[in-house]
């Protein structure tokens, strides 16, 4: 048996990467994610792609420091997306860098 199949799309608007902040890092845990972080302002922006990151750097650059992660995408200009990776740090973790254990 053969079948024709025929799918049409609609390409919507293409969003760019825009600016990349970050609350709640250690200055020493900033720097570690922008080193990692790939997209640079005017790639093509993944809607997905911050949540992922952000899962993935805080389980191995700071395992067990936040209780609570996520991240946030704010529309500007011409379709450029600013991108907030947030982090709250647990008590214990605060414990452990303040012993020099972080």
């Amino acid at each position: 048996m053969k079948c024709d199949l025929k799918i049409r799309f609609h390409l919507g608007q293409l969003y760019r990467v825009g600016e990349l902040k970050t609350i709640g890092l250690t200055p020493e845990l900033e720097a570690k994610a922008r080193k990692a972080w790939k997209p640079q302002p005017g790639d093509p922006y993944d809607f997905a792609y911050a949540d992922e990151f952000l899962t993935s750097f805080a389980q191995s650059a700071a395992p067990g420091q936040f209780k609570k992660i996520g991240s946030a995408a704010q529309k500007r200009d011409g379709n450029v997306m600013d991108i907030t990776l947030a982090a709250i740090r647990t008590a214990l973790a605060g414990k452990w860098l303040r012993a020099g254990m972080g």
